[in-house]
C-alpha cells in the first residue's frame, strides 16, 4: 500500500505543478521549468529511477528545458512510470522506456478554454493501480462541448 500512495503522490504532485505553471504562464512547462523532481531523481530534470521504475517525462514533441508549449492544440503523454522489475503480472520494461509506452502514463491536452490543461491517467497494470485511471480529468475524451478540470 505505501507504494501506490507514493506513486498516486507523485502523479499528484506533477499535476498540482504542471496547472500552477499552466494558469501563470498559459503554457505546459518541462518538468525542470515546473519544478518536478520525479522520485529517485535530485533534481527537475526528465527522468528518475527507483529499485521498482524508471519515470520519464513525455518526448514526443519534446518540451524545451527552458521554454514551455502553448496549452492550444497541445495534447502529448507529459510523465510516465516504467516498472523496472516485474510486478505480478505486469511484465518489466526497460530503464529507458520513454513514457508514452511505459505501464503507467498521463497525457495532457489543453482545454477547449485555451488556458487550462486536462489530464488523461492510464495503465496497462490495472491489477496494481486499479483506481490509477481516476485521476483522469472530467471531459477530457470529450469531443466539442465543455471541459471540466
Amino acid at each position: 500500500m505505501r507504494k501506490n500512495f507514493s506513486f498516486a503522490r507523485s502523479t499528484a504532485t506533477y499535476v498540482k505543478l504542471q496547472d500552477a505553471y499552466a494558469s501563470e504562464a498559459n503554457k505546459i512547462g518541462s518538468w525542470k521549468l515546473i519544478g518536478y523532481v520525479a522520485p529517485g531523481s535530485t533534481s527537475a530534470s526528465t527522468a528518475g529511477t527507483t529499485t521498482n521504475f524508471y519515470y520519464s517525462a513525455g518526448t514526443s514533441p519534446t518540451i524545451a528545458a527552458d521554454d514551455g508549449v502553448a496549452i492550444a492544440g497541445f495534447n502529448q503523454v507529459v510523465w510516465g512510470a516504467a516498472n523496472i522489475v516485474a510486478l505480478n503480472d505486469c511484465g518489466a520494461q526497460t530503464n529507458s522506456t520513454a513514457a508514452a509506452s511505459a505501464n503507467w502514463k498521463i497525457t495532457a491536452k489543453g482545454a477547449t478554454n485555451g488556458n487550462s490543461v486536462l489530464y488523461k491517467a492510464e495503465t496497462s497494470c490495472t491489477q496494481l493501480t486499479p483506481t490509477f485511471a481516476n485521476m483522469t480529468s472530467v471531459g477530457f475524451d470529450a469531443a466539442g462541448g465543455s471541459e471540466g478540470d
